[in-house]
């Protein structure tokens, strides 16, 4: 196996122990129960709120006679209605007289009403007839559930999607606040200089999609079986897998701007959700193609917000999602596939974008100094030609304050040392020796006209003045 792969994979073991092995309960309440709990009460909602009732035609079965029921009348149940339509007097009212006669003699209370309305106040509890079938009644249960899809369910069902970006980007930031990453980087004997901080990035991409795999493939499961039962459920799971994936990518990107790890990921995972509900909240006029394509090409939250409308208008009319077609009585005319375009070029370009963010803030990597791989046992092991190293005050600070001198930690140190040699750097405190140190290691920049060239064919160890891994 290639350098560069054996490294991705050993990162990629190194993020599931840390996120899955040292963390199992958070992990797995965070990665799966939960997220699996969020699609499954909101896909069954549906049912939720509806009474119990069977409608359509019953079974058969015997009638009792009416001296038979009206014993069997208990419960408090002591009030009977009878509804004329306004028609007193004549054969009816004989009818209505002969019939209430028995309920006054077992004691019964014996009301008789102008309007069929009049018995919601006369007999609050009793049973209406109905014309409406069993299948129209789950029919009109589900279209008023899509429509409330179509106004907001796509943000709920995205709460089941978004803890990935959370639980990333506090590790990621996490790291870099201790060191680590700069660390990782550091011990990386590769030649090209973007490639440890790429394979540190791809790592985390990789461990955090397998973690999250299992809840993704559930959500579009579910959401396939149980919401939108009229399309192909492929259409539902390979969306959510898509879209789990983009939100790694978009977590790399978000991560790359934070420093210090405190926040960082409710942070980025509110303004995640924010992006979400936008599309929900503009109004038809503002829901224009241009709208859609902007922000379903740049956030990856709305996207899912858009491409879950999609379907839910697909199926309130009672068809199955075609994504090669815009979705009928939708206020932007474009495709579903369209989207999903969107979110694979979100998952190839975010990554690179997050290297290039990390790099202008964050990397010490510096064209002065370069590792090499030789197998000569005479050639230098570390090799410093004329290194230098000075401290400048900030930009800001030398607009806010006083203007401070220039320090000059090292000067102009020309340093070799060999394979199997102890070396030592001697000197009292504020001297240099850590700072030297640190850049052969890789953690600090190199200013200056000086070089500094490792052998690095067996690789790099570093043992670094603070603890970074605990």
């Amino acid at each position: 196996m290639p350098l560069f792969l054996r490294q991705v994979w050993a990162l990629v073991e190194k993020d599931l122990r840390v996120a899955a092995l040292r963390r199992p309960i958070s992990t797995t309440i965070g990665a799966i129960l939960l997220p699996l709990a969020i699609v499954l009460i909101v896909s069954y909602a549906q049912y939720f709120f509806n009474p119990m009732q069977h409608y359509g035609v019953g079974s058969p079965t015997s009638v009792l006679s009416l001296s038979d029921a009206i014993p069997r009348s208990s419960g408090g149940r002591n009030v009977v209605a009878f509804v004329d339509n306004g028609l007193s007097g004549g054969d009816i009212s004989g009818v209505i007289e002969v019939l209430a006669e028995p309920f006054r003699k077992a004691g019964k209370t014996v009301h008789r009403l102008a309007k069929e309305s009049d018995l919601l106040t006369t007999c609050p509890s009793s049973y209406m007839y109905t014309k409406e079938s069993e299948e129209k009644r789950a029919r009109d249960t589900r279209m008023s559930y899509l429509s409330s899809g179509v106004d907001y369910f796509g943000v709920v069902f995205f709460l089941g999607m978004v803890g990935v970006v959370y639980q990333m980007t506090g590790m990621i930031a996490v790291e870099r606040e201790r060191g680590l990453s700069q660390l990782i980087n550091a011990m990386m004997p590769n030649q090209t200089k973007w490639q440890p901080q790429l394979a540190r990035l791809l790592a985390h991409h990789t461990a955090f999609s397998i973690i999250y795999l299992p809840s993704w493939l559930a959500t579009g499961i579910v959401l396939g079986s149980v919401v939108f039962i009229r399309s192909s459920a492929a259409i539902s799971i390979f969306y959510h897998l898509s879209v789990g994936l983009s939100l790694c990518s978009f977590a790399l990107v978000g991560a790359a701007f934070f420093k210090k790890a405190q926040l960082s990921g409710i942070i980025l995972t509110v303004i995640t959700v924010v992006l979400a509900v936008i599309p929900q909240v503009l109004s038809p006029q503002k829901q224009t193609s241009a709208t859609v394509i902007a922000l379903s090409l740049i956030f990856p939250s709305a996207n899912y917000t858009y491409f879950f409308t999609s379907m839910a208008r697909w199926e309130y009319l009672d068809r199955p999602t075609n994504i090669s077609s815009s979705a009928p009585e939708s206020p932007w005319n474009l495709p579903g596939v369209l989207l999903w375009i969107f979110l694979w070029i979100q998952i190839l370009v975010y990554p690179v974008l997050a290297l290039l963010i990390e790099r202008v803030l964050f990397s010490t990597a510096s064209k002065n100094r370069t590792i090499c791989s030789s197998d000569n046992p005479s050639a230098p092991a570390v090799r410093l030609s004329g290194f230098s190293k000075t401290y400048k005050q900030h930009w800001l600070a030398r607009v806010l304050r006083k203007r401070k001198a220039d320090v000059h930690a090292v000067k102009e140190l020309h340093l070799d040392a060999h394979r199997g040699q102890i070396l030592m750097l001697l000197g009292p405190n504020g001297s240099g020796k850590s700072t030297t140190l640190d850049c052969i290691a890789g953690p600090s920049r190199l200013s200056g006209k000086g070089r500094i060239e490792i052998n690095g064919a067996r690789g790099l160890g570093i043992a670094p003045q603070l603890n970074v891994l605990w």
